[in-house]
C-alpha cells in the first residue's frame, strides 16, 4: 500500500513538473515531418483545431529531445503510421476539436478565448494519442 501512495505522489510531482516546463524555440527550428519553420505563420499551417496559438502562428510540438513538428504535420505522420484503430481515433479526436471549435467560435460571434481551449478534454486526449504513437514513428 505504501509503494502504491509513493508512486502515486511521485506520479503527481512529475505532472506538476511538467506544467513548470518549457523550452526556447529558436527561429530557425524546421518541422521534423515537413522542414518548414516551425514559427511559420499562417499559410499552409493554419488548422481550425482548438489549440491557442500566438497570433496566426499553427500549434506546434516540442518534445523533451529538442525535435519539434506542427501539430498538423505531426498527426498526419502519425496517423499514417499508426495501426487503423488508433489512426481512426486520432482523426476522431481532431475532428471533434474542429466542431467544438466551430460552435465555441459560433457561439461567441467570432474567436474561441484561449481558456475554454485549454480546458477542453478531447485536446488532452489527441495530444495523449499522438504522444502515445511508437518512438520508431518519429
Amino acid at each position: 500500500m505504501d509503494d502504491a501512495t509513493r508512486g502515486a505522489d511521485n506520479i503527481r510531482n512529475d505532472i506538476g513538473a511538467l506544467a513548470q516546463r518549457y523550452t526556447v524555440i529558436d527561429r530557425e527550428q524546421d518541422c521534423g515531418v515537413c522542414r518548414r519553420k516551425i514559427l511559420t505563420v499562417g499559410g499552409l499551417h493554419q488548422v481550425g483545431r482548438s489549440y491557442t496559438s500566438v497570433g496566426n502562428m499553427a500549434p506546434f510540438y516540442v518534445f523533451p529531445c529538442g525535435h519539434a513538428f506542427h501539430a498538423n504535420c505531426l498527426i498526419a505522420h502519425v496517423t499514417r503510421c499508426s495501426s487503423q484503430v488508433q489512426a481512426e481515433r486520432i482523426l476522431d479526436l481532431q475532428k471533434r476539436l474542429s466542431l467544438m471549435d466551430r460552435k465555441a467560435a459560433k457561439d461567441n460571434g467570432a474567436s474561441v478565448n484561449g481558456e475554454s481551449i485549454m480546458s477542453t478534454t478531447p485536446v488532452d486526449k489527441l495530444d495523449d494519442a499522438v504522444a502515445s504513437a511508437p518512438s520508431a514513428v518519429i
